[in-house]
């Protein structure tokens, strides 16, 4: 028999076809092979708290910035440290935040204008902290309203879902308005319609036109067809810069579906044919998994994962599935809470390759983490400034991890003793499973052997079987590559499912598929 590629992974088709029915800690790599997912190593010190948020900026001199979000204070490592310390405005005498411990969904947004960096939590007014010579944050303005949501359009910050607490315009909470500061000046936020407000172009505007529900999240950065974006619950704003008298504009995207959990969105950066960068977001949605790029969508998990993922992640904490990018593997990953998992924290990921446009899954629950993020903040040590991570012959990560000696961007974890998890561990433990194929047409099929196509192993090889669609599958043991790499094997049906296994450890870099040595059963005259 001829070698049996292992197709995508679509679970929310029939298992009849080329398609995997089964995958589990694997990521595609090309359009013909899966590739590894690896568990993570502690690299910081611990943090205090749970961890609602995070950001990293690097400085024109190159020095990372990593901040990180806990209930009630602000926290920052630099390059060159191997822990973080409080930043929290007036943290020396006591200052702390609002406490957010009971809300499940609760999270620090951040954004950056220049060399400022921002945080809002809502609860309380928006922080500043700025990279050339800020020690600890402090409060914007004044003036600028409390707000969930923030972002940087061209030359504004923009914020969503605002509470002017009293003061402003004096309506208290509005959860689908924006407003954004002076041109080119985050500290300065004048009344909006007064005349010191016009003149620096700061103005709001209420999303209410049509029934799209509260503000979700934002999203600066230019886009194919806008130079922002508005999610809303239910659907999605197009920002525009327009100048005077409106400023901006704001029209519905067309056949775009909002989102429910907020946490979810993520921004990508491209590079656009002219050589500018545009960005595309990527969410969870009302109509599934989508990808945005200011003009129009495109709905990646239909008829893919999306009625998996709803049927695997725990609804009670859907609005709190975490997106992440992970660029080293050109994947979006997303974080979510399984189904029954006995615990708080992040248990399964589903991702999606946007280069080839195909899924992977991992199982975290031996592992379970309670943020995901991305972070500059590993680049930049030499073998002398490794002492802060305690004796070299005692690293959790190895010394030969690209963390060590550049500041690329890297997908990084928190667990739940607060340090930041790298992906540098050993290989998770595999298991994929082919398609159903009813291999001798009408015919049982005698399967005698099969051979794991993988460039690395050990492997183990599993058959599923069943003679009628309606019978369940009987599944046989996992049978152990032998001396010359085959799986032997000597079972019969008549549609036919193979299973490969790769325990924890494995090193491999592409699972392709099996060879299968078949022939169709003998028919009695």
């Amino acid at each position: 028999m001829p070698d049996i590629p292992f197709g995508e992974w679509l679970p929310d088709t029939p298992d009849l076809g080329q398609n995997c029915t089964k995958l589990v800690n694997l990521f595609p790599v090309t359009k013909q092979s899966y590739g590894p997912i690896k568990k993570g190593l502690p690299f910081t010190a611990p943090v205090t708290g749970r961890i609602i948020g995070d950001y990293s900026i690097i400085r024109g001199d190159g020095v990372v910035f990593d901040f990180l979000g806990t209930d009630g204070h602000l926290w920052l490592m630099k390059s060159g440290e191997g822990g973080y310390s409080e930043v929290t405005a007036n943290h020396s005498t006591g200052g702390i935040y609002s406490d957010t411990s009971g809300d499940v969904n609760a999270a620090w947004n951040f954004t950056s204008f220049g060399t400022l960096v921002l945080a809002t939590n809502y609860l309380d007014a928006i922080q500043c902290f700025d990279i050339k010579s800020d020690t600890e944050f402090s409060i914007l303005s004044t003036a600028a309203p409390h707000a969930k949501y923030i972002t940087t359009v061209r030359d504004f910050v923009m914020v969503g879902w605002t509470d002017d607490k009293g003061g402003g315009l004096g309506d208290g909470e509005v959860p689908f308005r924006v407003q954004w500061c002076a041109v080119g000046d985050p500290r300065n936020w004048p009344l909006p319609g007064s005349d010191a407000a016009i003149m620096v172009s700061s103005d709001f505007q209420d999303l209410q036109q049509t029934d799209l529900g509260n503000i979700s999240g934002l999203v600066g950065g230019h886009m194919s067809a806008a130079d922002g974006a508005a999610i809303m619950q239910e659907g999605v704003y197009r920002i525009q810069f327009a100048g005077a008298p409106n400023i901006f504009d704001f029209a519905v995207a067309q056949s775009t579906a909002g989102t429910h959990a907020p946490n979810s969105i993520v921004k990508r950066l491209i590079t656009g044919a002219d050589g500018s960068s545009i960005a595309v977001v990527y969410y969870h949605s009302t109509d599934g998994f989508i990808a945005f790029n200011g003009s129009s969508s495109v709905l990646i998990g239909d008829q893919k994962v999306d009625k998996y993922f709803l049927d695997t992640v725990s609804v009670d904490r859907l609005a709190s599935v975490k997106g992440v990018i992970d660029a080293e593997r050109h994947g979006v990953m997303w974080f979510f809470h399984g189904v029954g998992d006995p615990t708080t924290y992040f248990t399964r990921i589903i991702g999606f390759h946007w280069g080839i446009g195909r899924w992977g899954y991992a199982d975290i629950r031996d592992q379970p983490m309670q943020h995901a993020g991305m972070s500059y903040s590993a680049g930049g040590y030499t073998l002398d400034g490794l002492d802060v991570f305690g004796p070299l012959d005692s690293l959790s990560v190895s010394l030969d991890s690209r963390a060590y000696v550049d500041a690329t961007p890297m997908f990084v974890t928190w667990g739940p003793d607060g340090r930041m998890y790298l992906p540098t561990g050993p290989n998770r433990a595999v298991t994929i499973e082919s398609g159903e194929m009813p291999m001798s047409g009408d015919r049982r099929t005698w399967v005698q052997s099969t051979r794991p196509l993988v460039d690395g192993g050990p492997a183990s090889i599993y058959l599923g079987l069943r003679d009628k669609m309606r019978d369940p599958v009987r599944y046989t043991p996992p049978v152990p590559e032998n001396i010359i790499g085959r799986c032997p094997q000597r079972d019969t049906g008549l549609y036919v499912r193979i299973g490969v296994q790769l325990p924890e450890g494995t090193a491999f870099k592409h699972l392709l598929g099996v060879n299968v040595t078949a022939r169709p059963e003998a028919r009695l005259r």
